[in-house]
């Protein structure tokens, strides 16, 4: 039972060309049937490469130390012990089973003609023939919500409803209570599916359990089901909607201080680092994505022009990233000494080059904590209030869509911030 694992560039969308770095495809054939291929994801991180040095006859890129071709020998040596681990259990494999226990991290299920039942992939609701009333199974109930109002989803917030549907399911035959009606989902009900949830692997990573915040978004959408059949007149009440169910923690904020700056600016990086360097510091003087970043520094005449007044120069475009909202970037003089540092530009780094580098800052400037791409947007963010801009400017800056996500996300006011506003209102 053989099977082959090989990769290609992904195929660019028509009218577009291949990016740099630019996605690996994988395609498996097993049996001599082939897959038509998914992208190669390794320790959640996309593998991605150099279109120019990527060499498909040794399925490696041609440059050295290439952190991309570890990920291709790590993401290939897993999929081969998937297959292997099959063949052990007496099945016999199929392109789409390998696949399938890859991605989805769960086995598929054997059904008794020896084909396979992937229950992940299958996301088509069932369709509800009797009407609905407090004695109609839960997942019923759920089901029909669903066909009622989540027909213009985005396709991401259909699957998230879909993965519910099936992990309950699931919970619900585990603990033989299939059709469980509505009136009896409780409380205590709630709680125990809630700490169920907690023992399942997410799917797309192997030893990674759903988390409480997450089981709480799925009882949340429980919630919505019950609360739409009180609404209906139903039920006569929503049990559960009391619960306060455990929330995702705010992340904090981080971001390099000035003295972190100042070293970053000052540092003479030589050798293989200097471009990853390089690239970092534009990004944390602008506040740019990446691939932002790259476009700017390739073409400055298009995305630059004066201000109004003449005495300076805004960097303005539209972001690459959903939902392309305006930026706005007021030219700090550091932007331009640091073109004058290279002739041309330094060629762009993979993104796993990048991120390898970002570890080998951070020990050089002794951050504890981990720095990256974001560090430098949000580094960028701080800048800037610490010049007497507002947080409303900063999000127009940043590109944000709206003043929210600046303020939970990208800066953390500090003491000073607030003796930068006091300059501000001073000088009035």
């Amino acid at each position: 039972m053989a099977i082959s694992v090989r990769y290609r560039l992904r195929p660019p969308k028509k009218g577009q060309t291949y990016s740099n770095p630019h996605v690996l495809q994988c395609r498996i054939t097993v049996n001599g049937t082939q897959d038509s291929g998914f992208s190669a994801v390794w320790k959640n991180e996309k593998i991605m490469v150099n279109p120019a040095k990527w060499k498909c006859d040794q399925q490696r890129t041609s440059q050295r130390d290439d952190p991309a071709n570890e990920l291709i020998d790590g993401h290939r040596s897993a999929i081969r012990e998937v297959h292997r681990n099959q063949v052990a259990r007496g099945w016999t494999p199929t392109k789409d089973s390998v696949k399938y226990e890859f991605i989805e991290g769960i086995e598929p299920e054997l059904k008794p003609d020896g084909s396979f039942y992937f229950r992940a992939w299958d996301s088509s609701p069932k369709p509800v023939d009797r009407r609905i009333s407090e004695e109609s199974a839960i997942t019923e109930a759920l089901a029909a919500y669903y066909i009622q109002f989540c027909g213009n989803y985005a396709k991401e917030r259909k699957e998230r409803w879909q993965y519910v549907q099936r992990l309950l399911i699931r919970y619900l035959e585990e603990t033989h209570q299939p059709d469980l009606p509505c009136y009896k989902v409780n409380a205590g009900w709630a709680r125990r599916f809630h700490a169920w949830l907690q023992t399942i692997d997410t799917g797309r990573w192997k030893n990674r359990k759903i988390s409480p915040a997450h089981a709480s978004t799925m009882l949340y959408r429980i919630g919505s089901v019950l609360d739409w059949l009180v609404e209906e007149q139903l039920l006569i009440s929503n049990p559960i909607n009391s619960i306060k169910w455990p929330a995702y923690q705010q992340k904090e904020v981080i971001f390099l201080e000035q003295h972190h700056i100042d070293q970053v600016l000052a540092m003479q990086v030589r050798g293989a680092n200097f471009s990853a360097h390089w690239w970092f510091k534009l990004m944390m003087l602008t506040g740019m994505d990446y691939p932002d970043a790259k476009l700017y520094a390739q073409n400055r005449q298009k995305y630059e022009s004066p201000t109004l007044d003449g005495t300076g120069v805004i960097i303005s475009g539209l972001r690459l990233k959903p939902p392309h909202v305006q930026y706005d970037i007021p030219k700090l003089p550091q932007v331009d000494a640091l073109f004058a540092e290279v002739t041309g530009i330094p060629e762009p780094n993979s993104h796993q080059t990048l991120y390898s580098y970002l570890y080998t800052l951070q020990d050089m400037l002794g951050f504890e904590k981990r720095i990256t791409m974001k560090t430098a947007r949000k580094t960028a963010g701080v800048m800037f209030l610490y010049a007497g801009y507002t947080i409303a400017e900063v999000s127009r800056i940043l590109g944000h869509k709206s003043i929210s996500t600046t303020e939970k996300y990208y800066v953390k006011v500090t003491r000073r911030i607030v003796e930068s506003g006091m300059k501000r209102v001073n000088n009035r």
